[in-house]
């Protein structure tokens, strides 16, 4: 009887596997529970300039712009690709502030990139920043359309790296080199 369970257990267990990641990969593309934001700074020194990139779902962007602007949004394969940066990077000053050495800055939109994991990449730049000793963010990316949205922001400064997590409503973080 032993050695009947255990086989029985052993040719069902992989199907039920097998059956769990079907029905997983068939929802992942329109349901990820977590809701997981990306801004990456990075110093460079010779150039005078702080780059960044903003790492967001594809469709919470997407969501969050057709909520805004009641119309249809497509990132990915936009009709009109300027109309797009356009909502795309006022979007972004909205809800993304930096002041470097207790300065504001002014965010220059480079482009966006889109990768097939899902992910949208928008890059922007700061302009004449002398060496930071301290970077302030006030962010709400995502924080109006996702009460769950949660954002990683890495800093880099003359090869020191710093990280800190954001969870909505808390939208402050502050770093010091």
């Amino acid at each position: 009887m032993l050695k009947l369970k255990n086989k029985i257990t052993y040719t069902l267990l992989p199907l039920i596997v097998l059956l769990a990641w079907l029905l997983s990969s068939a929802f992942a593309h329109k349901l990820h529970p977590i809701y997981v934001g990306v801004i990456d700074m990075n110093y460079d020194a010779p150039k005078r300039t702080m780059q960044l990139s903003i790492k967001l779902f594809a469709s919470d962007i997407e969501d969050a712009l057709r909520k805004q602007t009641k119309q249809p949004i497509d990132v990915i394969h936009p009709k009109n690709k300027a109309a797009l940066d356009t909502l795309l990077i006022r979007y972004i000053k909205k809800r993304l502030q930096l002041t470097v050495n207790n300065l504001p800055t002014t965010l220059m939109y480079v482009g966006t990139e889109y990768e097939t994991d899902g992910s949208l990449y928008t890059y922007i730049e700061l302009q004449n920043i002398t060496s930071p000793k301290t970077i302030a963010v006030n962010t709400t990316l995502l924080y109006d359309y996702l009460p769950e949205q949660l954002l990683l922001i890495h800093t880099q400064v003359n090869a020191i790296k710093k990280s800190t997590k954001l969870v909505n409503p808390s939208n402050k973080a502050m770093f010091e080199f």
